[in-house]
This record gives structure tokens, sequence and C-alpha cells, in this order.
């Protein structure tokens, strides 16, 4: 049999019909709670299909994130015979805040919104670059072997300008000009100027959070990690920073931070708790 297009075989397989059958290839091939598995959901949003999970637990989705797209590699077998091999499965997925006085800053339709886009891309991405799936799946950060760690560095600063940069761009257009900030148990709005700056403090934000991610798996090459990771910024961010990009990611992340004393770009709250 002839395999069919990724988009195809998503729009076939992401149907109401189908989410008994996708509940259960869940069950088997992944490590999800089962409460979380069973509380899926079909949604359509502008006739995208998608599969929608609300995670009370911040295991999943870290510390100070409410919205992800998380990706799985399952085998569809019968389901959807017309894709043999690996199939990248995506499924969305929402935090709640625990704390009452944080859920007032966690506005569900902006994170669906950024999501979605998000969505939108690695389908058209994966279409046009099916290898994606073999590669994110020994390339990602989450389960990449340690000799799979430099093309892992790449892949995953890759994603963060190919896919995060355009996205952030677009939720400032849409609106969303401030950046929050957290620190014993203040939370600090932070107004960025220009859609240029707003863009790179969530960007650093992000580049920063990915290499703890790398320190954590792999503590005992720590010095390696950050070869690679230098190596792999430079290359990369050029585009988006301009000449010397780690010098600026560091003076960018200062300077928003001590953005946060501004009161002419920062409103404080008194928050607790922030998980």
């Amino acid at each position: 049999m002839k395999k069919t297009s990724f988009k195809k075989t998503y729009y076939a397989l992401v149907k109401r019909k189908n989410l008994g059958q996708i509940k259960t290839l869940l069950r088997e091939q992944t490590e999800y709670e089962p409460e979380i598995i069973d509380n899926l959901q079909f949604k359509r949003e502008n006739k995208l299909p998608y599969l929608f999970g609300q995670i009370e637990s911040s295991a999943r989705i870290g510390f100070g994130n409410y919205g992800v797209v998380d990706g799985n590699f399952v085998s569809l077998g019968a389901l959807m015979p017309q894709w043999p091999g690996w199939f990248y499965l995506p499924l969305i997925f929402f935090r709640r805040a625990p704390n009452p006085k944080m859920q007032a800053f966690v506005e569900a339709r902006k994170i669906k919104e950024h999501e979605l886009d998000h969505l939108v891309y690695l389908l058209n991405y994966i279409d046009a670059n099916p290898s994606y799936i073999e590669r994110a799946k020994a390339c990602n950060v989450s389960g990449c072997a340690f000799e799979n760690l430099e093309k892992s560095i790449q892949f995953e600063i890759e994603k963060v300008f190919r896919m995060e940069a355009p996205t952030l761009a677009k939720d400032y257009r849409n609106g969303e000009n401030t950046l929050a900030l957290a620190r014993d148990g203040v939370l600090y709005e932070v107004l960025a100027p220009t859609e240029e700056r707003f863009v790179k403090y969530q960007v650093g934000q992000y580049l920063s959070g990915l290499l703890e991610r790398y320190l954590k798996r792999f503590p005992e090459h720590k010095e390696l990690i950050g070869e690679l990771y230098r190596k792999e910024v430079e290359a990369q961010a050029r585009t988006l920073f301009g000449e010397d990009p780690m010098e600026k990611i560091a003076y960018l992340l200062l300077e928003l931070w001590a953005s946060r004393n501004n009161p002419r770009r920062s409103t404080k709250h008194e928050i607790g708790d922030f998980d």
C-alpha cells in the first residue's frame, strides 16, 4: 500500500469517531497516566481537529508554563494501515494554575491560540519533511541518547527559531506584549517596548531553559554541553540577534530582569506559590 501524506493521515486519524481507539493506542504505547488518557477530548477549531487534555501537575508541563503541544511517537497499525512505521501524534495540554491568585494571569484563550499555531506549523512542516519524525524521535531533549547529544542540541535550537520565534511575533501582534517573571512569591508583568524586544526576550528565556534541561539530563558532561550549545547558538541565532548572539542574549536577559524594578515597565503582584 502506498504511504499517504502526513497531513492526510492526521486528518483521517483525528476524528471524534476514532477517539476511543486513539485512547487505546495511547494506553498501550505511551506512559501517560490513565486519567490523562481517559479525559482526552476531541475538539475542532477553524476546521482544525485536535486532541485536548487538562493536566493538574507540573510534571508534564514545566514550572511557569501552562500549555504544550506534546508529541508522541506511535505505531498506528490497523487503525491507519496507510501509514507504516512511526507516526507523530501531537496532543494539546493545558494546565490550570493551582494557586487561585495566579489563575487571573493565566489566559487560557491566548495559550490555546499559541499552541494551535504550533500545531498548524508542525502539521505543515512534517508534511513537507516527513524525516522530521525519525529525527525528533532520536534527538528530542527528553529522550535523546548521549551519542546523539550534538544532533539533539542542533535539533532543539533549530525548533526554537523555526517554530517559537514566528509564533511569539504573532502573539505580540495579537496584543500579548508583557512577559511574566516570577521570584520569591512575586509575579512581575514586564512590558516589552517593541515586537522585536518581546521576541528576543522570550527566545532568550527559551534558550536558557533548554540549556538547563540538557545540564540536568547529562550533569557529568556540563563542559561539553556548554561547548556544543554555544556553537549551535552562534550558528543559528545571528539572524535574530546579530553578531555575538550569546553575549547579546545574556545582556538581554539581564536587561529583562532589571526591568522588573522599573515602575514604568513593570507591575508587581504578590502571588505566593506559583506552581
